[in-house]
Protein backbone atom coordinates (compact mmCIF):
# COMPACT_ATOMS: atom_id res chain seq x y z
CA UNK A 1 0.00 0.00 0.00
CA UNK A 2 1.25 3.10 -1.10
CA UNK A 3 0.37 6.73 0.31
CA UNK A 4 -1.03 9.71 -2.28
CA UNK A 5 -0.58 13.26 -0.43
CA UNK A 6 -3.45 15.01 -1.36
CA UNK A 7 -3.12 19.15 -1.33
CA UNK A 8 -4.93 21.86 -2.81
CA UNK A 9 -3.65 25.22 -3.86
CA UNK A 10 -0.30 24.35 -1.62
CA UNK A 11 -2.04 23.30 1.01
CA UNK A 12 -2.13 19.85 2.55
CA UNK A 13 -5.18 18.20 2.64
CA UNK A 14 -4.85 14.40 3.43
CA UNK A 15 -2.43 11.23 3.01
CA UNK A 16 -4.64 8.95 1.32
CA UNK A 17 -3.61 5.17 1.65
CA UNK A 18 -4.18 3.80 -1.56
CA UNK A 19 -3.20 0.32 -3.97
CA UNK A 20 -3.96 -0.52 -7.64
CA UNK A 21 -6.30 -3.00 -8.48
CA UNK A 22 -3.79 -5.80 -8.95
CA UNK A 23 -2.46 -5.04 -5.63
CA UNK A 24 -5.67 -5.61 -4.10
CA UNK A 25 -6.07 -8.53 -5.91
CA UNK A 26 -3.15 -10.49 -3.88
CA UNK A 27 -5.16 -9.93 -0.57
CA UNK A 28 -8.10 -11.77 0.24
CA UNK A 29 -8.72 -9.80 3.05
CA UNK A 30 -9.48 -6.42 0.83
CA UNK A 31 -12.84 -5.02 0.21
CA UNK A 32 -13.93 -2.88 -2.81
CA UNK A 33 -15.90 0.23 -1.83
CA UNK A 34 -17.37 1.99 -4.64
CA UNK A 35 -19.84 5.20 -4.50
CA UNK A 36 -19.79 6.65 -8.14
CA UNK A 37 -23.09 7.81 -8.24
CA UNK A 38 -24.67 5.50 -10.51
CA UNK A 39 -21.40 4.51 -12.76
CA UNK A 40 -21.51 1.25 -11.00
CA UNK A 41 -22.73 -1.09 -13.97
CA UNK A 42 -20.06 0.78 -15.30
CA UNK A 43 -17.21 0.03 -13.23
CA UNK A 44 -18.38 -3.29 -12.38
CA UNK A 45 -18.16 -3.99 -16.57
CA UNK A 46 -14.88 -2.71 -16.44
CA UNK A 47 -13.49 -4.93 -13.35
CA UNK A 48 -13.65 -8.62 -14.81
CA UNK A 49 -10.22 -9.52 -13.02
CA UNK A 50 -11.68 -7.93 -9.49
CA UNK A 51 -15.14 -9.92 -9.99
CA UNK A 52 -13.22 -12.87 -10.86
CA UNK A 53 -10.91 -12.62 -8.05
CA UNK A 54 -13.56 -12.79 -5.94
CA UNK A 55 -12.95 -9.67 -3.56
CA UNK A 56 -16.70 -8.71 -2.23
CA UNK A 57 -17.97 -5.47 -3.44
CA UNK A 58 -19.64 -2.90 -1.58
CA UNK A 59 -21.75 -0.45 -3.88
CA UNK A 60 -24.25 2.39 -3.33
CA UNK A 61 -27.67 1.05 -5.27
CA UNK A 62 -29.40 4.01 -6.58
CA UNK A 63 -32.05 3.03 -9.34
CA UNK A 64 -32.41 6.49 -10.54
CA UNK A 65 -28.70 7.51 -10.56
CA UNK A 66 -28.22 3.68 -12.58
CA UNK A 67 -30.73 5.31 -14.89
CA UNK A 68 -29.22 8.58 -15.28
CA UNK A 69 -25.77 6.77 -16.11
CA UNK A 70 -27.58 4.95 -18.88
CA UNK A 71 -27.57 1.98 -17.23
CA UNK A 72 -31.12 -0.15 -17.66
CA UNK A 73 -32.33 -2.20 -15.48
CA UNK A 74 -32.33 -5.37 -16.70
CA UNK A 75 -28.69 -5.37 -17.87
CA UNK A 76 -27.15 -4.31 -14.48
CA UNK A 77 -29.19 -7.43 -12.77
CA UNK A 78 -28.11 -9.27 -15.44
CA UNK A 79 -24.05 -7.63 -14.57
CA UNK A 80 -24.83 -8.79 -10.75
CA UNK A 81 -26.20 -12.59 -11.56
CA UNK A 82 -23.50 -13.27 -13.80
CA UNK A 83 -20.53 -11.96 -11.30
CA UNK A 84 -22.13 -12.41 -7.83
CA UNK A 85 -23.70 -15.02 -5.60
CA UNK A 86 -25.24 -13.61 -2.57
CA UNK A 87 -25.80 -9.90 -1.33
CA UNK A 88 -26.68 -8.53 1.53
CA UNK A 89 -28.76 -4.77 2.15
CA UNK A 90 -26.70 -2.71 4.26
CA UNK A 91 -29.98 -0.24 5.42
CA UNK A 92 -32.29 -3.59 5.98
CA UNK A 93 -31.77 -4.44 9.77
CA UNK A 94 -31.66 -8.02 9.24
CA UNK A 95 -28.63 -7.69 7.11
CA UNK A 96 -28.88 -11.07 5.68
CA UNK A 97 -27.37 -12.72 2.93
CA UNK A 98 -29.64 -13.33 0.52
CA UNK A 99 -29.14 -15.01 -3.20
CA UNK A 100 -28.39 -12.35 -6.41
CA UNK A 101 -32.00 -13.49 -8.00
CA UNK A 102 -33.75 -11.45 -4.74
CA UNK A 103 -31.70 -8.01 -6.21
CA UNK A 104 -34.68 -7.25 -8.45
CA UNK A 105 -36.48 -6.40 -5.82
CA UNK A 106 -34.77 -3.41 -4.81
CA UNK A 107 -35.95 -1.98 -7.70
CA UNK A 108 -39.20 -1.66 -6.18
CA UNK A 109 -38.33 -0.74 -2.74
CA UNK A 110 -35.82 1.78 -3.50
CA UNK A 111 -38.17 4.42 -5.80
CA UNK A 112 -37.46 7.91 -6.42
CA UNK A 113 -34.60 10.21 -6.83
CA UNK A 114 -33.42 10.14 -2.99
CA UNK A 115 -33.82 6.41 -2.57
CA UNK A 116 -30.45 4.43 -2.26
CA UNK A 117 -28.65 1.55 -0.20
CA UNK A 118 -25.67 -0.04 0.36
CA UNK A 119 -25.39 -3.71 -1.22
CA UNK A 120 -22.59 -6.05 -0.42
CA UNK A 121 -22.34 -8.35 -3.32
CA UNK A 122 -20.47 -11.83 -2.28
CA UNK A 123 -19.15 -14.56 -5.06
CA UNK A 124 -19.76 -17.31 -2.63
Amino acid sequence: MRSLLVSQNGTFLADVPHASVGEMLKDPRNVVWMDVQGYEGHVLAGAPELIAAGVPVELEFWPYGLGRAGTQPEVFLDQLTEAFARFIDLRDPARAARPIAEAAALYDRYLGPEAATELMLLRR
